[in-house]
């Protein structure tokens, strides 16, 4: 008798315990916070204005951020960056060494030499790792016009045309080439 209110005993002991462990998976479940799928990013406070094209036939937006370069302070970098799915996939379509001044630029590939020409690449991003690259596909009109340059305020506006190879593919199913028309951006330089 006391050998079968002993087993009754460590029975509900450990009915106890696996109750206790179910209800902890159950509290660590629901008190899980999801992902915020669909939202756009938390930008950095650098990015500031607007950004938008026509990117293979179809609306494209962006953030910019600008900054002068910091060794010659004559050339700026702009960076758009576009949220594919939410905070996951992002598009950064950056310009190098544009003047820091009004007027059309001749976009080139990205060569790595010091020939102090504006270029152009496309990065993919999954969070900070990244996907993919695509690199100014020449002998297409590839331009940037910087069409307003307030050296008060750094506020910087233009409009962009630029044709793009895939040099890695980011994902299964990337085009081989993409095309921004239409491109506007308005940004503000920070140092």
């Amino acid at each position: 008798m006391i050998s079968k209110i002993m087993f009754v005993v460590t029975k509900l002991k450990h009915m106890k315990i696996f109750n206790i462990i179910c209800l902890g998976f159950i509290i660590i479940f629901f008190s899980c916070k999801k992902e915020n799928q669909g939202e756009k990013p938390k930008l950095s406070p650098n990015h500031w204005g607007e950004s938008s094209a026509q990117r293979n036939g179809l609306s494209w937006t962006a953030d910019p951020v600008c900054w002068i370069d910091i060794v010659d302070h004559s050339t700026m970098l702009i960076e758009l960056d576009s949220s594919i799915n939410g905070y996951f996939l992002t598009e950064s379509l950056t310009f190098h060494e544009v003047p820091a001044m009004t007027g059309s630029y001749d976009i080139f590939k990205l060569n790595g030499s010091d020939d102090r020409k504006a270029d152009a690449h496309l990065y993919f991003w999954e969070s900070d790792v990244p996907l993919g690259l695509y690199h100014v596909l020449e002998g297409y009109p590839n331009q940037l016009t910087i069409s307003s340059y307030d050296t008060i305020s750094k506020e910087v506006k233009g409009t962009f045309t630029l044709t793009l190879l895939v040099d890695h593919r980011p994902y299964p199913g990337a085009p081989d080439t993409i095309r921004f028309t239409n491109g506007q951006f308005h940004g503000r330089l920070y140092k």
